[in-house]
């Protein structure tokens, strides 16, 4: 991936090219906000930063990269029904619906921005004030099956 800056609108504005999973070369332009006059300095600096903001673009479709992962959770949760007793489907249905998707979907992580830290407060967060009935966290065991539902997803999402 590489940038350049150009003027704009009387802004200085980074076009970002890539090649998609096609190998066709394709452009992201994205706005600096910096006036035209005086600041095509400051626009090149931001470049590094934003090569690094828009990485996934580039093979995309191979990588899955743009994949969010609610949506991931949700395939999963669907891909469970019939394959698993009803009463095993409706506990994950509780988990992956009650909790992992309220907490996971405001902050619109796709699958590879999902980091450690992520998932310990989500841990953090439902140990503290999971209960849906607003009487305080889970307990250990509650989380330990969120847990392994997360692992689940994760892994299915891995193949």
């Amino acid at each position: 991936m590489t940038g350049s800056v150009h003027i704009r609108n009387k802004t200085w504005s980074v076009k970002l090219s890539y090649k998609d999973n096609t190998g066709k070369w394709k452009s992201k332009w994205v706005v600096t906000k910096h006036p035209s006059k005086g600041n095509k300095k400051k626009a090149e600096a931001e470049i590094p930063a934003l090569i690094e903001q828009y990485k996934y673009l580039e093979h995309s479709e191979i990588d899955g990269s743009r994949v969010l992962f609610v949506d991931t959770a949700k395939q999963w949760l669907a891909s469970k029904q019939g394959k698993v007793r009803k009463s095993t489907y409706e506990g994950l249905k509780i988990y992956v619906n009650k909790h992992i998707i309220p907490y996971f979907e405001p902050l619109k992580l796709t699958l590879d921005k999902i980091t450690p830290k992520h998932i310990r407060d989500y841990y953090e967060n439902k140990f503290r004030n999971g209960r849906k009935d607003g009487k305080g966290g889970l307990n250990v065991q509650s989380i330990r099956k969120h847990g392994m539902v997360l692992k689940q997803i994760f892994t299915d999402a891995v193949i």
